[in-house]
């Protein structure tokens, strides 16, 4: 009896090969909106601590008053900037997520046909083997047969 080769195989492992390069940049995506998201929480927590400064000074000048301006200006315009950056992944996001999901899908419709393969294969050699084994039991049988009759 001949061993199981699913003839799809080399295809299988470019679609396994093709969905792992999708998660790939998949968890890129994910790994740039995270820092996006890092970025974001970093400015507010600067900016807090800025307001929490000026807030704590028994007197503020107007001097102060200006550098806290422009700094609070120039975190807002970095906040805006995050903001712009992470929405403008979000479409590359999802489409990368739907290229991912669809390789997936194609590697386990490739492994469900080999796995339909291998229990065919397993089934027909399982009848091979009993239809090897009646073949066996039927010669033994004929040749029993024979040796009583020559004994007679």
């Amino acid at each position: 009896m001949r061993a199981f080769v699913f003839d799809l195989q080399r295809i299988l492992e470019f679609r396994r090969q093709q969905s792992i390069s999708e998660r790939s940049r998949l968890q890129q995506l994910l790994a740039q909106l995270k820092s996006y998201e890092d970025e974001r929480m970093s400015l507010s927590a600067r900016n807090e601590q800025a307001w929490a400064d000026i807030a704590g000074l028994s007197f503020v000048e107007g001097q102060d008053l200006a550098v806290f301006a422009s700094f609070h200006s120039h975190i807002e315009r970095q906040l805006n900037e995050v903001h712009r950056l992470a929405t403008k992944l979000l479409p590359q996001l999802e489409g990368q997520r739907l290229l991912a999901v669809e390789a997936d899908r194609k590697v386990k419709l490739l492994e469900r046909l080999r796995d339909q393969k291998h229990r065919e294969w397993i089934a027909g050699r399982d009848k091979e083997l009993d239809d090897l084994a009646a073949d066996s039991h039927m010669a033994r049988q004929s040749a029993l047969r024979r040796a009583s009759k020559l004994r007679c």
